[in-house]
């Protein structure tokens, strides 16, 4: 069919028509979103008005009916908007068809409608193709079916058959078939370019909320590092001058000093020539310091030339005061951990148990083994036993939840025993257990010592206490024994008389065992440190010297004496007598201690104890001579040495020892504020050691010689009131000095003695120390109130500690427990005479 002049301007006037209407909805509608509802129904609206515009100007080869492509308009609205926008499309076609009226006007909508629902059928099925060459061609197969469907219903016209008219249509079909492609064409190019436009608008507002929403400071520069923007949080800290785009970048508000403005432009200008460069800076004005971290980095294009300039400026400031701080508390740390007194050390548990992961000086010191040992192994292969063991079980109690535990622990460590005091302290770990314990082991030895010795002390003094009181009581059953024992004696051989030979035996066996019972009570007063001691001072080397033929024949020929006597030793003070008793007892016990025989080494030294010291020995600081017995016997374990000084404990066989040997050494040094120390291992042997004080006067005391003093009868006239609280002593007194030829008045209480000295004048007073209310001491100066110039004896089986006097009063007597007749005698005489 050939193509007339007036077909060739209908479709390039079609053609025209479509161009204008990409244009206008480019304009119009280009910048919205594809889905949303503005877009669709301007969509609809701008493809139904030009489809009205394309009726007006369409070929009418048979009055009313109109031959235009508003019906590709209406697809093309289905194909672009979418459905909805078809719909609107249709109906605003369908009502202009219908205004133009005509008899074509109900095939023309019908055809308007088909042509909605073709565009949209075409739409669907273009979206489901995925090869190129369906996408190419599926806009040419929408226009040619849109063209034989609007083709044959323009046929399908009842009554107005366009058969002679097929040439009218040819330009329609024409239309369709080019101009749809083409339509689609200019309209997916726009969408593409608006789709392209959005993901860059969409990128940039990503890209800027990243920008601006970073705490960092960002800037990005030209190649010659002037600003092109600086971001939000930058130039909130800068100020709006700041971001001015154009300066330098180094020349910004950042308070710098000159040197470091400087160095910021040699790190811009090093990125400016490709290389990537940073420098750390401070700012000059700030209140605190201020240390910013700039990192400059080029960026390249494919050609590799710099483009832009990236600059990302880190604030510091927090982490450097942060690491400040943490060094800071880390070499605190140190110190302490290294400094401190205590032992403490760090366990983890991993593979194979518990293992050492850090120790302190202290803890080398303490456990005796060095940290380059200890780090990596576990205590129970480190540490003596049964520590480690121990160790190890609280480690496993201490991770498995109870947080912290204490405990105490003994072992033996070259042979010394020594004692700690453990902590233990998990660190934070997971939910069923920690796997770090940081420890604390402080050594209480010495504490330990002095806790056991101020409980031997405390166990002694109650043990004294007992002691005393049973010597008292046994001081006056002696006194009554001994006492009557010595009258009965006197009585019998009275005016020459001689006894019958049993009777002396049985009066002199009596007589034996009271001395014997007299010497244990001493003992016991000694333990007891209460009993009479006459202090003098002592050369104790010369001592030694003297007694030493009494020790040898004691131990005998199978003990070797061996003296080591310090030259120069300065005096002490003690009572020689007793100092020589135990001396005797310490020999003896060594002697029985070594049945095979061995050797008996007797050691004296000076000793200057430190305050540290003496308070471990309970002792006042100062000097003090020592003297040692060691033997090389059998030895005692420690727990058996423990009661070497308790009353009546002894290690021989029943009959061979009364346990009061070193009992009574060691009342006397403690009485004589000395100290007495055991050190003993078996197998090896004992040695026990005497602390006694020394004597400021470093002469010793010459011996006095006896002097023996005669009964003299009572010169007439005298009085004597008699206190005592035993009954049986006080009347043993009574009857001794009624038969010397005094008058003796009697009393059981010091009440009753003051009702007799104010009824009676007394010429002396014998009176007992210790007695149940009142005692002797107190009785004695009431006494003398009332009758002064009355003389005073006192009677006791204790110390004459109690005897504290004035520089006024004469001299206190005493006359010790237990007494016979003879120095009753003897000290009333003395007391009333003077002499």
């Amino acid at each position: 069919m050939p193509l007339d002049l007036p077909s060739l301007l209908a479709i390039a006037q079609n053609v025209a028509v479509l161009l204008v209407l990409s244009f206008l909805h480019d304009l119009l509608l280009g910048r919205l979103p594809v889905a949303s509802r503005r877009y669709q129904m301007g969509t609809g609206a701008l493809f139904g008005v030009i489809a009205i515009m394309i009726m007006t100007v369409a070929i009418q080869p048979v009055p009313g009916i109109r031959v235009d492509g508003s019906n590709a308009i209406v697809m093309a609205a289905s194909v672009f908007g979418g459905l909805p926008a078809g719909a609107l499309a249709a109906i605003i076609a369908s009502l202009g068809r219908l205004a133009m009226g005509g008899v074509g006007a109900p095939i023309g909508v019908v055809s308007i409608a088909l042509a909605a629902v073709l565009g949209a059928g075409l739409s669907w099925l273009g979206t489901r193709l995925v090869t190129r060459i369906g996408r190419a061609t599926w806009p040419l197969t929408m226009g040619v079916a849109l063209g034989l469907t609007s083709a044959a219903l323009g046929l399908a016209i009842p009554g107005q058959p366009l058969a002679g008219h097929a040439g009218a249509l040819w330009p329609l079909f024409a239309t369709y078939v080019l101009g749809y492609p083409l339509l689609a064409y200019l309209l997916g190019r726009e969408r593409a370019r608006v789709v392209a436009e959005v993901a860059l608008l969409d990128e940039r507002r990503r890209f800027r909320a990243i920008f601006d929403q970073n705490r960092e400071f960002l800037a990005i520069l030209d190649p010659d590092g002037k600003v092109i923007e600086l971001n939000a949080t930058m130039r909130s800290a800068l100020g709006p001058a700041a971001a001015v785009p154009g300066k330098p970048f180094w020349s910004i508000g950042l308070a710098l000093a000159a040197a470091d403005r400087e160095q910021l432009s040699r790190t811009v200008l090093a990125a400016a020539a490709g290389i990537r460069a940073g420098c750390t800076l401070t700012l000059a004005e700030a209140e605190e310091p201020v240390t910013l971290d700039f990192a400059v980095s080029p960026v390249l294009d494919q050609g590799g030339r710099v483009i832009l300039l990236s600059v990302e400026a880190t604030d510091t400031s927090q982490r450097i005061r942060v690491e400040a701080q943490l060094k800071s508390s880390e070499a605190l740390y140190t110190a302490l951990f290294d400094n401190t007194a205590d032992g403490l050390f760090v366990v983890s548990r991993e593979s194979g148990g518990f293992r050492f992961r850090e120790v302190n000086p202290a803890f080398e010191t303490a456990s005796g083994i060095r940290r380059a040992q200890l780090i990596g192994r576990r205590p129970v292969e480190m540490l003596p036993a049964p520590a480690g063991t121990e160790i190890e079980a609280m480690l496993q109690r201490c991770m498995l939840g109870s947080g912290a535990v204490a405990f105490d622990i003994g072992f033996d460590r070259q042979g010394e025993r020594r004692y700690w005091a453990v902590s233990l302290a998990a660190l934070p770990g997971d939910a069923l257990a920690s796997a770090t314990v940081i420890g604390s082991a402080r050594d209480v030895t010495e504490a330990r010592q002095q806790q056991d010795a101020l409980m031997q002390a405390q166990k002694m003094e109650a043990v004294g206490q007992m002691t005393g009181g049973i010597a008292h009581d046994f001081n006056n059953l002696l006194t009554v024994i001994a006492g009557n024992l010595d009258l009965i004696e006197m009585r019998l051989t009275r005016g020459g008389a001689k006894l019958e030979e049993g009777v002396a035996r049985t009066i002199s066996s009596a007589q034996r065992a009271a001395e014997r019972a007299e010497r244990l009570t001493q003992q016991l007063l000694a333990f007891s440190r209460k009993q009479p001691l006459q202090p003098s001072a002592v050369d104790l080397n010369a001592l030694i010297d003297e007694v030493q033929d009494l020790l040898t024949r004691s131990v005998g020929e199978t003990v070797a004496i061996i003296k080591v006597k310090q030259p120069g030793l300065p005096i002490c003070s003690a009572d020689p007598h007793q100092l020589e008793l135990a001396l005797l007892n310490l020999a003896l016990n060594a002697r029985d201690a070594m049945p095979e025989g061995g050797a008996l080494t007797i050691t004296t030294a000076y000793r200057s104890l430190r305050p540290a010291e003496a308070k471990r020995l309970d002792l006042s600081p100062g000097d003090y001579v020592t003297l040692a017995v060691s033997d090389t016997g059998c030895g005692m374990p420690p727990e058996v040495a423990a009661h070497a000084f308790d009353p009546f404990f002894t290690t021989k066989d029943t009959g061979r020892g009364s346990g009061l040997g070193l009992s009574m050494v060691y009342g006397f040094v403690k009485q004589s504020r000395g100290h007495v120390a055991i050190a003993s291992t078996v197998g090896r042997g004992t040695i026990v050691t005497l602390f006694l004080p020394c004597q400021l006067d470093r002469r010793a005391d010459a011996a006095a010689a006896p002097v023996a003093a005669a009964v003299a009868p009572s010169s007439g006239g005298e009085t004597v009131l008699v206190v005592e609280d035993d009954l049986e002593v006080l009347k043993f007194a009574s009857s001794v000095l009624e038969e010397l030829g005094y008058r003796v008045l009697s009393a059981d209480n010091g009440a009753s003695a003051l009702d007799r000295l104010g009824s009676e004048r007394v010429d002396a007073l014998f009176t007992d120390v210790v007695m149940a209310g009142m005692s002797g001491v107190e009785l004695a100066r009431l006494a003398l109130e009332r009758q002064p110039g009355l003389k005073v004896l006192f009677a006791t089986g204790y110390a004459a500690e109690f005897a504290q006097q004035d520089s006024t009063a004469e001299p206190l007597r005493v006359l010790h427990k237990p007494y016979k007749r003879l120095p009753l005698a003897q000290e009333i005489r003395q007391l009333l005479t003077g002499n």
